[in-house]
């Protein structure tokens, strides 16, 4: 998102003249005196030497995301203006295609007319027929949210009011060039299916959140730099978080609009990591680092609680130690139980929200004798424990999970029925892939259909489809598609939500109070000259600094005009710095070596 640029207005000012007298003694003594001021601050560094105006005017000024809310706001007034100013009509109205800058298949029509009346806008096929369908209310002020527009193409848009008066609207959205591991059109085998949902993906390449339809072209990605799974809302938006560390974590969830429109600024206590559910009670939980699971309230915008997965085990085995990630998080309303996933011995494990474990499954092996009365009995012969747990989900007592081989690769997506009571699991559906040669996939519902996604760490290139998906309906393939790119995540729904209108809203932002890094303050003069020119790319929200830096054991030093600097030490890769009223060029200390990072931080 491009940074706002301020217009300050420049006021006349009366200039007096200063009449000095041509004493040329006077002349030495005042220019004398102005030199050995300069030399001094120069020796002391109050004017460091090598800049021009402004402190560091020849490095970049890192973004602030804080600024979003600021310059959102002003597009929404900028569009509201422009309607009432330029008396756009239904004949010609006026586009804005992507209005905030983050939705490259999207755009805003904006017009009036001369009385109350609704207004339909539909998106028209080549041959005329109607693809998506968005609405305006009885008003006289129309602005239309339309999405899902196809790139590379002119795309036809049928206006119509409430008296049958119709008017088409062209919108050509360029095609752009991307490298070929972030999107491609997919290629579609079969389809029977009788519905027109989207196939909604999360890209591990690109990490955007897409949607293809069932033809096989892209019609929406949300041009952001997200982390992981993505979670939609009744509401019809979706819940992203910041991409916001080289450990892939995140500091910040975000709900946004299909527009790209943020709603609502989540900073966390305890950074997401991966996996993401809904509960009943419009909380979320969500998969952290150290294999622990938190409990986030989305209405008061707060921490709940967490559960730690080796603390739930210690419980059972005092000795037993961990470590690895979650790998799966989800919650059946029916038991009420949580199911994590770890990467330890493939587990999986359900438990209660007071954190007693119900039940874990996984190789006896893996587990001592004092596991026994938790591990799940197979009542089938020949049952194939977990060979991996990662998105698997749990649903009125059916747990679905993706079995991998010893190599890591994509075996079988199963069912197997929980007897949470008599400790047993029995599968009941299984669906073999005959081609192990997938590392990533996810396996979801759609009330009767089954999607299935496999995925490899690979991008498509040169037209090698890397991704396939099918759907099953009443175990039916009614549905397989081939896509370039790498996914692990899959949902399958309507694209257009009823009932949603553009409006200025304010974005609200909730809050956490972080401590500040431990610094150690320092001059800096002599180390700034020896620094090299080194790319590294940071975030910045508020006095959060996040430096995408692959490497361990760094310093992050911020250093003012005057060499005046301060050497914080990051925690995974986070800085939160004490604000200044002067300019921070940021610089990087590692191994002995000192890289000018080239951004600098405005107050």
């Amino acid at each position: 998102m491009a940074k706002k640029e301020s217009k300050t207005k420049l006021k006349k000012t009366n200039k007096k003249k200063i009449n000095i007298k041509k004493d040329k003694t006077v002349i030495a003594v005042l220019i004398s005196f102005i030199i050995l001021t300069l030399i001094i601050l120069i020796v002391t560094g109050v004017i460091p030497v090598g800049t021009n105006k402004g402190a560091f005017s020849k490095y970049a000024v890192l973004y602030n995301s804080s600024e979003l809310m600021e310059h959102q706001k002003s597009i929404d007034e900028n569009i509201i203006t422009s309607s009432e100013l330029q008396g756009n009509t239904m004949k010609e109205p006026m586009v804005i295609v992507n209005p905030y800058g983050t939705s490259p298949l999207s755009a805003i029509i904006v017009f009036n007319t001369p009385e109350e009346t609704n207004i339909t806008a539909n998106l028209l096929s080549n041959s005329g027929n109607s693809l998506l369908t968005f609405k305006s209310e009885n008003k006289t002020e129309h602005i239309i949210p339309v999405y899902g527009l196809y790139m590379g193409r002119d795309n036809k848009i049928e206006l119509k009011d409430s008296n049958g008066n119709t008017e088409e609207v062209i919108i050509p959205i360029e095609k752009k060039e991307y490298h070929p591991g972030v999107f491609a059109d997919a290629k579609v085998n079969d389809n029977t299916l009788g519905d027109d949902d989207f196939i909604f993906l999360y890209s591990k390449e690109s990490r955007m959140p897409l949607a293809y339809d069932q033809a096989g072209d892209l019609r929406w990605f949300l041009d952001y730099n997200s982390n992981k799974k993505v979670l939609y809302l009744e509401n019809g938006n979706i819940l992203i978080s910041d991409a916001s560390s080289s450990i892939g974590t995140s500091e910040t969830l975000m709900e946004v609009d299909l527009l790209g429109k943020v709603h609502k600024i989540y900073e966390l206590e305890k950074p997401y990591f991966d996996n993401i559910v809904m509960l009943p009670n419009n909380n979320i939980l969500y998969g952290s680092v150290d294999n622990t699971i938190v409990e986030y309230d989305l209405t008061e915008g707060k921490f709940i609680t967490s559960y730690n997965i080796p603390d739930l085990f210690k419980k059972i085995d005092t000795e037993l130690t961990i470590d690895g990630n979650i790998t799966a998080v989800d919650y059946d309303q029916s038991s009420g139980l949580i199911l994590a996933g770890i990467e330890y011995g493939n587990t999986l494990l359900a438990f209660d929200k007071t954190g007693e474990v119900k039940w874990i499954f996984s190789n006896p092996e893996n587990y001592s004798d004092k596991f026994t009365s938790h591990l799940l009995k197979p009542v089938n012969e020949n049952t194939v424990y977990p060979g991996g747990s990662v998105n698997s989900k749990l649903n009125g007592g059916i747990l679905r999970l993706i079995n991998k081989n010893e190599r890591g690769f994509i075996t079988s997506f199963n069912d197997y029925v929980i007897d949470s009571g008599n400790k047993t699991i029995r599968q009941n559906w299984n669906y073999i892939n005959f081609n192990p040669r997938y590392y990533l996939g996810d396996y979801a519902l759609s009330g009767n259909e089954r999607l299935l996604l496999l995925s490899n760490n690979s991008y498509g290139i040169d037209g090698n489809l890397d991704a396939t998906i099918v759907v099953l309906e009443n175990e039916t393939p009614r549905f397989k598609m081939n896509v370039a790119n790498t996914y692990d995540y899959i949902e399958k729904r309507p694209f257009v939500k009823d009932g949603y209108e553009f409006e200025i809203t304010e974005v609200k932002e909730y809050k956490v109070n972080k401590p500040i890094s431990k610094y150690t303050k320092l001059k800096y003069k002599d180390s700034y000259k020896q620094a090299k020119n080194y790319g590294i790319a940071f975030t910045l929200s508020g006095n959060t600094l996040l430096a995408h830096y692959h490497a361990e054991d760094y310093a992050v030093v911020l250093m003012e005009a005057n060499y005046n600097a301060y050497r914080y030490e990051p925690d995974n890769g986070v800085v939160n710095f004490e604000i200044k009223d002067k300019d921070l060029l940021i610089l990087i200390e590692h191994e002995g070596n000192i890289y000018n990072t080239g951004y600098y931080i405005t107050p």
